[in-house]
């Protein structure tokens, strides 16, 4: 119960010391403990199976790995084949608990739930809470626990849950993982980022881009008329292209966002023609429209 140490005991004994950390405690304790983190099906949970009816599931044996059909309302079979025992049982555990579990019923360990067995096989299982063995489930493996995980998993289907935050720290076995995520507030938010990406880009492209242009139009004539420096028109020049390079930048954050809010609802956006307004292109950005050449006004009236 102190370090999490797994040592065999007579079963006539009360107490011990453990083995590895040296602290002494009481087997009886323990045992009391561990029966009372048990919990039996609860009334909710036997009407819903009075409810449901009888149904047909497949179980398979631990020892030969031998597949059959039972009945759900049955408590335990046994193989065909190799004749072993198979417990039918479900276990609800809600508390320190140490023994191994060997069940082709459901396990769940609610979040208060701290396990210290060396090995739980089950059918099916529902985590919440802590295991510090090996969790073997010939069907899924049910996870929805917040934090480090430590225990081994070996699973035919391993199944994350909405809400969880687990990080597994020792090694995992399974035949097929599903991660369940609450999309909805995440698809919400691509979608509104995906929106001010859209203004932007018209910030940019009915604004400032134009704003620009009309400068380097005045800024133009005034050079020509000798009243404004060629520097100055180098200036307003590379605002314009400053512009420019914002407006790209504008539609890459725009498509980008765009192609994860495709990935997240799962299925390609529709198109329409107003999807993205027509912008500057290559050709406008790099010979504006209305632009001349910088060349410094003749004074001596050379052609």
């Amino acid at each position: 119960p102190h370090c999490g140490f797994s040592q065999l005991e007579s079963p006539f004994a009360k107490s011990t010391f453990c083995r590895k950390c040296g602290e002494h405690y009481s087997i009886e304790k323990l045992l009391a403990k561990e029966i009372s983190s048990l919990k039996g099906p609860s009334f909710f949970d036997k009407l819903s199976k009075l409810v449901s009816g009888e149904k047909i599931r497949d179980i398979s044996c631990f020892s030969c790995g031998q597949n059959q059909q039972v009945s759900s309302a049955a408590q335990s079979s046994l193989c065909p084949q190799c004749s072993s025992y198979i417990d039918l049982r479900d276990f609800k555990i809600a508390g320190p608990f140490g023994r191994s579990i060997q069940t082709q019923g459901e396990v769940t360990l609610s979040s208060k739930a701290d396990v210290t067995s060396a090995k739980i096989s089950c059918g099916s299982a529902f985590i919440e809470g802590r295991l510090r063995g090996t969790l073997l489930c010939t069907g899924e493996a049910r996870f929805k626990v917040q934090g480090k995980f430590l225990g081994e998993i070996d699973a035919n289907r391993l199944i994350i849950e909405k809400k969880a935050e687990v990080e597994f720290v020792r090694t995992i076995k399974a035949q097929s993982v599903q991660i369940r995520l609450n999309l909805s507030h995440q698809i919400a938010a691509r979608a509104d980022e995906l929106q001010r990406r859209r203004q932007v880009i018209a910030l940019h492209s009915d604004g400032l881009i134009p704003q620009r242009q009309t400068i380097v139009a005045r800024s133009q004539e005034q050079q020509n008329y000798m009243l404004l420096g060629v520097f100055g028109l180098i200036e307003a020049k590379t605002r314009e292209y400053e512009a420019y390079e914002g407006y790209i930048e504008a539609v890459r954050d725009f498509w980008l966002a765009r192609v994860e809010l495709t990935r997240l609802v799962g299925t390609r956006l529709p198109s329409t023609p107003d999807t993205l307004e027509a912008g500057p292109s290559a050709t406008d950005i790099l010979e504006p429209a209305g632009s001349a050449p910088m060349t410094q006004h003749d004074h001596a009236g050379q052609p």
